[in-house]
């Protein structure tokens, strides 16, 4: 039977995106530059602490890596950079109390509405969006 490729990784994206060869990539973590081949054909797949070194060397998240285009619009990472100052803010509470929901109970919504309701409907439509991603990977036990 035929080992299987792994899917929805985007490793050669993130290292093209960061402008690296595979050699330059390899000597970063100490790989030959073929096993970078390997991994980016799906011939081999890749250890938890290889994925890290990875990330490292690239710049972002394991699972950006395996879940997200570098250049994708509506990749956390580039939504979260699209936020202003207050936008962050009112997001990181929001999530806290949302995670924290999920295990303690419902939090007081009364908290921090009034800075939400401040921000405009691009930015809560923004909230919301990373809020539902957060949670989806706190359900899932994936929240680092």
């Amino acid at each position: 039977m035929a080992e299987q490729k792994p899917v929805g990784h985007f490793l050669k994206a993130w290292r093209k995106h960061r402008g690296m060869t595979q050699t330059q990539l390899a000597d970063l973590i100490d790989l030959d530059p073929s096993q970078i081949s390997r991994i980016e054909h799906g011939r081999v797949q890749y250890s938890q602490p290889t994925l890290e070194a990875l990330a490292r060397a690239l710049d972002c998240r394991p699972g950006d890596i395996i879940n997200s285009l570098p250049d994708d619009p509506n990749a956390i990472q580039h939504l979260w950079d699209r936020l202003d100052g207050l936008s962050r803010l009112v997001l990181r509470q929001l999530m806290e109390l949302k995670v924290n929901a999920l295990s303690e109970g419902s939090p007081d919504p009364d908290t921090i509405q009034a800075r939400f309701d401040r921000l405009d409907r691009s930015a809560q439509a923004r909230v919301r969006q990373m809020i539902n991603l957060e949670l989806g990977a706190a359900k899932s036990g994936q929240r680092g």
